[in-house]
């Protein structure tokens, strides 16, 4: 999908995102081949152009620097975003690889 593809499902979806832990989200550029990964446990992972990406985030007002663990968490998967979950894995026909075995997450 093109950017502002991208930015309007962003927004559209902005609460599931935020607001319920069921899913992971990978966004892949195809140009850069840098991919983006923000987890259900709320980490973000950079894989590629990892120094674009840190000029672009200090550019944003994002200093470099080690961030503190926030403690224990919870996953929050509230039924409440059923039906936005149903809506998500709907809006694409999305393709779908399977994780390698250092991608996968324990619960």
């Amino acid at each position: 999908m093109e950017r502002p593809e991208l930015d309007r499902f962003l927004m559209d979806f902005a609460n599931f995102l935020v607001g319920d832990a069921r899913h992971d989200l990978w966004i892949r550029s195809i140009g850069s081949e840098t991919t983006l990964v923000w987890d259900r446990h709320n980490d973000v992972y950079i894989y590629g152009a990892l120094e674009t990406v840190m000029l672009q985030l200090e550019s944003l007002g994002f200093p470099p620097g080690t961030v503190a663990n926030s403690g224990p968490h919870k996953h929050h998967y509230r039924a409440a975003f059923d039906e936005d979950a149903r809506a998500v894995l709907g809006a694409f026909d999305w393709r779908r690889t399977d994780l390698k075995p250092e991608d996968e997450q324990l619960l």
